[in-house]
């Protein structure tokens, strides 16, 4: 009965003893983290909201570890302290980080110190690290230039339209169509270019006979961006077609050889033709004499 008795005991002891060590630690942690857009060679501002469920702490002390990196910099301090956060309570530290110019666009991490001391006579400082997540977005910019091949009023020629990636991401799934304004399209109106690099370039071509000496490319441009989100744009870039005489004046379009063709096939008619009346002449003449 009584090692019963001192086993009931030993366990309510033990329980609340563990009580006691339960409530004296406090969970002071990162409730939530929020980030601006942030760009290559940009400044974003990141909060970081600290919550307090347990009792009161003091002396908190929070800082953004940059010493492993070279992809980011803090703007601004890269540490911020507080007093005390009672029970219960948020608190909401801000900080100003900068992206450098080479960064790719993609998920982050950057290593962090909370520390403080909990609110008791011999409380000891409380030390926790880890990381924060950032992302570094890419910045969709699209350049388009408008050109032609042979731009002659009534023949068969060609609209090309480059597209250049001048953003930090890839961009994919891109197709173009186009609305005819001064040619007639002989191919289909819209085409699949697919996917394009970071500073690279592709070229959508369209096959036509050019009506008008002013035709215009009205063209509608959908595609992915890098964070996967459906982006359209719409270009119209002028451009300019000439009539048959006024190409083989500017010198991009050469004369038919056609008529010379057939002007030297009537010369050669002509000639044969007058050397036969002449051997028929010399025949008759010989034949005189005899």
């Amino acid at each position: 009965m009584e090692n019963k008795i001192l086993k009931l005991f030993g366990l309510i002891f033990g329980i609340v003893i563990l009580f006691s060590l339960i409530q004296g630690v406090s969970a002071l942690v990162i409730e939530s983290v929020n980030q601006d857009t942030l760009y290559p060679g940009s400044e974003a501002r990141i909060e970081i909201n600290l919550n307090n469920p347990d009792s009161l702490v003091e002396d908190i002390s929070f800082g953004l570890d940059y010493s492993k990196t070279t992809l980011f910099t803090p703007v601004g301090a890269s540490e911020r302290t507080l007093e005390e956060l009672d029970e219960d309570e948020d608190e909401r530290f801000s900080f100003s980080i900068k992206a450098s110019n080479s960064v790719s666009p993609g998920d982050y991490s950057i290593p962090y110190a909370l520390s403080y001391y909990e609110n008791s006579s011999n409380a000891s400082k409380v030390t926790k690290t880890g990381t924060i997540g950032i992302t570094v977005n890419s910045e969709t910019k699209l350049d388009f230039i408008g050109s032609t091949d042979n731009p002659v009023i009534g023949a068969k020629g060609k609209i090309n339209l480059k597209i250049i990636n001048k953003g930090f991401g890839e961009v994919k799934f891109l197709s173009v169509s186009v609305q005819p304004s001064g040619y007639t399209l002989l191919s289909e109106d819209s085409v699949y270019v697919g996917s394009i690099s970071s500073d690279d370039f592709d070229i959508a071509s369209f096959n036509v006979i050019f009506t008008k000496k002013n035709p215009v490319l009205n063209a509608f441009i959908s595609y992915k961006d890098f964070e996967n989100n459906d982006k359209t744009q719409e270009v119209s870039i002028d451009l300019r077609a000439y009539s048959s005489e006024e190409a083989i004046r500017l010198g991009f379009s050469k004369p038919s050889k056609l008529p010379l063709i057939i002007g030297i096939m009537i010369v050669v008619a002509i000639i044969l033709l007058i050397r036969r009346i002449i051997k028929k002449r010399k025949k008759k003449i010989n034949g005189g004499l005899k």
